[in-house]
C-alpha cells in the first residue's frame, strides 16, 4: 500500500511540474504577441525608421531585426517542446523504473523460496539417510547400594541404530536424582553429569545393529537424606537416560533421550521407612515418565 502510494505522489509530481512548465512558456511565448496592438506595431516600426534615417551609419533595416527576433521566437518554441518531452521521457523512464524493481523483486523472492525449498528438501534426505539411535530393554542392571556419596544405580538397555549410516562417537549416559529435595520439576537437573561410568564398549553402532550397554549414576547423599526424614519416605528417583551421538556431514551432536522413574515390582515407589544398605534389583522396574521422550 505504500509503495502505490509513493508511485502515485511521484506521477502526480511530475504531472504537476509538466502542465506548469508548459504554462508558463505558452504565457511568455505567445500572449506578448496576441497583446500587441498592430497600429501601435506600425508606429513603432515607422518611428524606428526614421531615426534610423537620421543617424549616420545607423545599424541592420527592421526587416532584417525582425528576421532575427522571428528565429529566436522559433528557437525558444522548439526548446519549450524539447523540454516537455524530457518531462515526458522523465516519467516514463520512472515508470519503467519502478516496474524494472518490482520485477526484480519479483525474481529475487522465487529464488528465496526456491533456496528455502531445497533446503527444506535437502533436510528431508538427511532425515532419511542419517542415523537414529534407539534405546530399549531398559532394566535395573545392579541392586541400588547406599554409601556415603549416595544411592548407587546401573541401568543396562540396548541401542540401535535404526538409521541407514554408522552413528560415530555413540556416548549413553544416565543422571539420577530425587525430585523435590532440592530438585525442582523445571528440568535444571535434565543434562549430563561431570563424568559417567560405563562399561567398555565400542562407540560406532552400524545401520540395524544391536548394542547392549550398561550406565552408571549416583543420587546425591543429600538428596537421599532428606528423602529419608520426609514423612513419606519415598525413594522417589528420576533418571534421565541419553545416548549422544554424531554422524558425518554434521558438526552438532544428536541424542535420544528417556526420563524414567525406578519403582516396585507393585508399581509403587520405594519406600526407605526402615535402615536399609541395599535394593534388591529383582524388586524393581522402570517406568517412562509420558511425553518425556525426544529424539533429535
Amino acid at each position: 500500500m505504500l509503495k502505490i502510494v509513493t508511485s502515485a505522489a511521484v506521477y502526480g509530481t511530475y504531472i504537476i511540474v509538466a502542465v506548469f512548465l508548459g504554462f508558463v512558456l505558452w504565457r511568455t511565448l505567445f500572449d506578448d504577441e496576441k497583446g500587441k496592438n498592430p497600429n501601435e506595431a506600425q508606429s513603432a516600426q515607422t518611428e524606428q525608421q526614421r531615426s534610423n534615417e537620421n543617424l549616420p551609419g545607423a545599424g541592420a533595416p527592421p526587416s532584417l531585426k525582425e528576421s532575427t527576433d522571428d528565429v529566436i521566437a522559433a528557437y525558444t518554441k522548439w526548446l519549450a517542446v524539447f523540454t516537455a518531452l524530457l518531462v515526458l521521457a522523465t516519467v516514463a523512464l520512472f515508470v519503467s523504473g519502478e516496474r524494472n524493481v518490482g520485477a526484480a523483486s519479483k525474481a529475487a523472492d522465487a529464488a528465496s523460496d526456491s533456496a528455502k525449498a531445497a533446503l527444506a528438501q535437502l533436510k528431508l534426505i538427511e532425515a532419511d539417510q542419517r542415523p537414529w539411535i534407539d534405546i530399549t530393554k531398559i532394566q535395573v542392571a545392579e541392586d541400588i547400594s547406599f554409601y556415603a556419596d549416595g544411592a548407587h544405580i546401573a541401568l543396562s538397555f540396548d541401542l540401535t541404530n535404526v538409521g541407514k549410516s554408522p552413528a560415530m562417537l555413540v556416548e549413553p549416559w544416565i543422571s539420577a536424582f530425587i525430585e523435590g529435595h532440592g530438585v525442582s520439576r523445571s528440568g535444571q537437573e535434565y543434562k549430563k553429569p561431570p563424568f559417567a561410568r560405563l562399561d567398555k564398549a565400542e562407540n560406532i553402532v552400524f545401520p540395524s545393529r544391536m548394542i547392549p550397554r550398561t550406565a552408571y549414576s549416583v543420587v546425591p547423599a543429600e538428596q537421599v537424606q532428606q528423602a529419608a526424614k520426609d514423612e513419606r519416605k519415598w525413594f522417589d528417583v528420576t533418571i534421565l537416560l541419553c545416548a549422544e551421538y554424531h554422524f558425518v556431514g554434521s558438526s552438532d551432536p544428536h541424542q535420544t533421550c528417556h526420563v524414567l522413574n525406578i519403582t516396585g515390582a507393585d508399581g509403587k515407589i520405594v519406600n526407605l521407612s526402615d535402615p536399609i544398605s541395599t535394593i534388591p534389583k529383582d524388586g524393581l522396574k522402570v517406568t517412562y515418565r509420558p511425553y518425556s521422550s525426544i529424539a533429535n
